[in-house]
């Protein structure tokens, strides 16, 4: 079954770093809007997530609900 992706367009309000994933990469959570969405482990896009935050711009989001969770699936700059 594939997941559906929802899209969300805002700035960062919070951002908060995780630990580190198994093979050393960067996780966080954040906040846009009124959701709190966390990255994937593992992926690239975690390494922008703090430029995207501190520059205050606005961003396009890609995520999906996992039941658990609220997963990242792509982050960019709008």
């Amino acid at each position: 079954m594939a997941r559906k992706l929802l899209e969300t367009k805002g700035k960062i309000t919070n951002l908060n770093r995780l630990n580190n994933s198994i093979n050393g990469n960067p996780r966080f959570t954040l906040e846009i809007g009124n959701s709190i969405l966390c990255t994937k482990s593992d992926y690239s896009y975690c390494y922008n997530v703090e430029n995207l935050y501190n520059k205050q711009c606005e961003v396009i989001i890609k995520y999906y609900d996992t039941g658990i969770s609220t997963r990242i699936e792509s982050i960019e700059e709008a």
